[in-house]
This record gives structure tokens, sequence and C-alpha cells, in this order.
């Protein structure tokens, strides 16, 4: 009987202690989620402005700054949890932030590594990410979401997966109201200035193989180089063969210029006292 009586008033007790703990831990999450939904976008911003150059993404940085990794974690589970807006640019703005913060994080979650491939065949294949609350690949992502989605073939000049050939990570967020003109710039700029984006010869055109992979995004392959022209200073030739240029899958670190380069090793070899063993002399 005092087993039973004791049943009879613990039972209550401990349907009551799991409930405030259920309700802790729920209020604890709605307030990740809503910290999240508000500081993310700005650290992301901040991130961008402090590791992106014109020469690259300073991985070995910010992966020696853990706070700055807690930080970029925070944004892409900004990305994981909630779901994008409804009006179109907006929503174009945060599909393009949400693709290019999840390839950085994969990207310095296995730090140090030469690039995408060279760290992981599987980088673009495997179930990696998430996104509103599903598990995708970067591939189904930008296939079967991004390009599916949105008819908007200057996303190939925004969206960057972490390699030499692709199109720089933009320093900044994309927004909606300026989202336009930053594709418009992004696209112009690769088009004009980006070695990886084209070679002309005598006889032929080599393209970058963004043209090749994703020609129907481009109105097709006859039209590769009418939309080319739309943004190039000096339109190409129509008549010329086209072929793709092999793509670069190395990492898109900063890397200091040849000159810079150049003026060390003078600097090196001008020093009576300098270390000669192989690290002191070896690449950066």
């Amino acid at each position: 009987m005092k087993h039973v009586l004791i049943v009879r008033y613990l039972l209550p007790l401990l349907a009551l202690i799991l409930h405030s703990c259920s309700h802790h831990t729920s209020q604890k999450e709605s307030t990740t989620l809503s910290i999240a939904r508000t500081s993310a976008p700005q650290s992301y911003a901040s991130l961008l402005s402090k590791y992106v150059t014109p020469q690259g993404v300073r991985y070995q940085n910010w992966a020696q700054t853990p706070s700055d990794l807690e930080k970029l974690e925070q944004v892409t589970q900004f990305y994981a949890n909630h779901q994008p807006p409804s009006e179109e640019k907006e929503a174009l703005a945060w599909h393009l932030n949400a693709y290019n913060s999840w390839v950085l994080q994969r990207i310095l979650a296995d730090w140090p590594n030469q690039g995408p491939l060279n760290s992981n065949l599987l980088f673009f294949h495997k179930k990696a990410i998430s996104i509103s609350g599903q598990k995708l690949s970067l591939l189904h992502f930008e296939n079967k979401v991004i390009r599916k989605k949105f008819s908007e073939p200057r996303i190939h000049f925004a969206l960057n997966c972490a390699s030499r050939s692709c199109p720089p990570l933009h320093h900044q967020p994309f927004r909606a109201q300026d989202l336009d003109q930053t594709l418009q710039q992004l696209t112009t700029e690769f088009l004009n200035q980006n070695s990886y984006a084209l070679e002309e010869t005598q006889n032929k055109i080599k393209l970058s193989q963004i043209f090749d992979w994703y020609a129907p995004d481009f109105g097709g392959r006859e039209n590769l180089i009418p939309f080319i022209n739309q943004y190039r200073e000096q339109p190409l030739p129509k008549h010329k063969k086209i072929q793709f240029l092999p793509y670069n899958w190395k990492i898109n670190s900063n890397r200091p210029s040849t000159q810079t380069q150049t003026q060390t090793l003078f600097k090196t070899l001008a020093n009576p006292h300098r270390d000669t063993s192989s690290r002191s002399l070896s690449k950066t």
C-alpha cells in the first residue's frame, strides 16, 4: 500500500519536472533561433568584409580564429533552420548567401586543404548541408533548387565553389535592393578582367567550363558568344571555334602577388645570414 501511495504522489511530480525541462529547452531553442534570425546576416557581412580580399579568401587566418568559425556556424545554422523569403529578389539573395556560406563552412571544417575536390571528391555530392530543415548536397541545392527556382544566368558569377576558376567570392552578402546591379557588376568583371573566364586566339575562343556545364542557362551553345558580348567591353567575334578551358579546382585562398614573392626572394638571397633550410625557401 505504501508503494502505491509513493507512486501516486511521485508521478505528478515527475511529470511536472519533465514538463518544466521541456519548456526550458523549447524556450532556449526559440531564443537561439531568434538571435540567429537577427544576428546571422550581420555576422556574415562582417566575416566577408574581414576575410574576403581581391586576391582570394584568407582561410588560414579565419581557421585560426575560433570566434569567427563559430560566427560562420551560426550563419549556416540560420539557413538550416529558416525558410527563404517569399519575394523573388529577396529569395534569390537568400539562396546565394546560403550556398556561399555553406561552401565556406565546409572548406574551413576540413582546413587545411588544397581545394574542394582535392580534400573530398564528394564535396559537392555528399548530403552535408541543411537548408530550411532539409539535408541536401551542394550539387542538389544549386541545380535542383537555385537554378530550377530562378531563371537567372548571372547566378553563375555569384555562386562560389572555393576554386580558382570560379568567379571570385563577393565581399558582401547579396541584398535584394541592389541585387540586379551586383549581378551585373560581377558578370561584367568576370568576363572582362578574369583570366579564367576566356582566352582568345587567332582561330578559336576558349571559354570557362561554366559555359559548357550550364549552356542551357545561357540560351544554348549557339548563344554563348551573344550572351558574353552583352557584358564585354570588346565583343568577341562570332565565327571562331569555341573550346573550353581546363577548370582549376585549387583552393581560392589569397596568395601574395608574383611581385611580392619576387621581392621576398631577392631579400632572402641578399641576406648573408639567411636560413638556407628547405623550410625557409619553401613556397607559401
